[in-house]
């Protein structure tokens, strides 16, 4: 077989699949068919708009109010009376008393006395040290 013809052939049998793949999509049909309603559809009234307009008018001339001349001023307010801030309770650390016993004693919470003492170990306190009691 020359080159020409082996060219011609492929080429033919190209045209031939090809066909026979369009072909083969037309051959499936589909059962289901369309129904359309054979009642006409009823019809939608949708409300009209209506646009309203609302404007105000301004005033003639805008009012301001100055104070009069021989007016005096308001009085200031008078200062702020701060309540007197308490005087911190000081406890002084017996022998045999542990934090937990100071903080029972004067009811706060343990982790407020040691907060306010900056203590990290409560085991750590020794008769004689100043305890702040918040």
């Amino acid at each position: 077989m020359s080159l020409l013809s082996r060219r011609v052939f492929l080429l033919i049998f190209l045209i031939f699949l090809l066909l026979l793949g369009v072909g083969g999509c037309t051959w499936r049909r589909s059962k289901s068919t369309l129904t359309l309603p054979t009642s006409a559809p009823t019809p939608v009234i949708l409300p009209r708009f209506t646009p309203h307009v609302t404007s105000t008018m301004p005033t003639a001339t805008p009012i301001i109010s100055s104070p009069t001349p021989g007016a005096p001023a308001p009085p200031p307010p008078p200062p702020q009376v701060l309540p007197p801030t308490p005087t911190p309770r000081m406890h002084l650390v017996q022998p045999r008393e542990t934090l937990y016993d100071i903080a029972v004693q004067y009811q706060v919470s343990l982790k407020d006395l040691a907060r306010v003492n900056r203590i990290t170990d409560p085991t750590r306190i020794k008769p004689g040290d100043a305890l702040i009691i918040p």
